[in-house]
């Protein structure tokens, strides 16, 4: 008669297994597209049971659309007034020091 052990050790030499860690990206990309696709069909069957008509759906998202647009412009531009501004003080520092340095 086969003892337990034997019975597991048949067992596990004939079935394939592996234990390892999975590396991120085998489990973090799959997560991500599913909760992707969950959020994708949530705003879908939001605008699909929306109490407002489709027309009035469609110009309420055309609105924040360009109301996100003219958001993200004028973000961009005043970064770039910023960037511009620091890079101009930076190179009057420089100037500065360069001018010292000469002395």
């Amino acid at each position: 008669m086969k003892s337990y052990y034997d019975i597991l050790r048949m067992i596990s030499d004939n079935i394939p297994y592996e234990v390892r860690r999975k590396r991120s990206a085998e489990w973090v990309v799959p997560t991500l597209l599913g909760v992707g696709f969950g959020v994708a069909a949530g705003v879908g069957l939001g605008l699909l049971m929306a109490p407002a008509p489709g027309s009035e759906t469609r110009r309420q998202l055309k609105d924040g659309a360009h109301r996100m647009k003219d958001r993200a412009l004028d973000a961009a531009n005043r970064a770039k007034d910023r960037v511009s501004e620091l890079t101009s003080h930076a190179q009057n520092s420089a100037d500065r020091s360069f001018m010292n340095d000469a002395r």
